[in-house]
């Protein structure tokens, strides 16, 4: 990969037939981009980041039902996740008096559908702007959406978070000193995705989006 683009890229490649969660993934880590990443805790947030991916976050949501008003498809739209389960964690962190559709996704390019929303999640682990100037909270809001896909979490493992309300949705592009900030919104790995039964047959492929 070239220097100064995604830090890498990652997603499930074979689902289960019996419950549609990955059985393998790939994470592609650019290596011509790891000097980017925060000396502290920006490795590790980036790996808890790309297996996210692996394991369904922003990569199976539209299959599960979801993800409502993709703005990969409408441009600009309030896209949200819709769990049940990462909207009372998103209400409890301060997001009851959010006016928006719950749980507001990221709706701007590059990657849009992918991550929360930058406007509302700054500072969390799976929103797609990283500050290389501060630490990332992993919030209860991504453990539980895991478990709306149909994992079991432990929300005890979540970092103290509360989200930030300064727009109306969808909220404009977020604006910072350049050097600051690492933009990570494409880091999804768009490959098809091959369904796998209990006989280890293949009887679907998902096509990317």
């Amino acid at each position: 990969m070239a220097p100064s683009g995604t830090l890498g890229y990652a997603g499930p490649c074979r689902t289960r037939s019996s419950n549609s969660l990955p059985i393998v993934g790939q994470v592609v880590p650019d290596s011509e981009d790891m000097d980017r990443i925060p000396a502290t805790t920006g490795l590790l947030d980036a790996v808890i980041r790309e297996i996210a991916h692996v394991l369904g976050f922003g990569t199976l949501w539209d299959g599960f039902g979801l993800l409502a008003d993709p703005a990969s498809v409408t441009p600009g739209a309030d896209t949200h996740f819709t769990g049940a389960g990462a909207i009372a964690a998103f209400n409890a962190a301060g997001g009851a008096s959010y006016t928006g559709a719950k749980v507001p996704v990221d709706n701007e390019e590059p990657g849009p559908d992918g991550h929360w929303r930058e406007s509302i999640f700054r500072g969390e682990t799976m929103s797609p702007v990283e500050y290389t100037d501060r630490s990332e909270s992993l919030s209860a809001i991504t453990i539980r959406s895991p478990a709306d896909l149909g994992y079991t979490v432990d929300t005890a493992l979540a970092d103290p978070y509360g989200v930030s309300l300064p727009d109306i949705p969808p909220g404009p592009p977020v604006q910072a000193e350049a050097g600051r900030i690492l933009h990570r919104g494409d880091d999804i790995l768009r490959v098809p995705i091959q369904v796998v039964d209990d006989e280890g047959r293949v009887p679907r492929v998902i096509p990317p989006r």
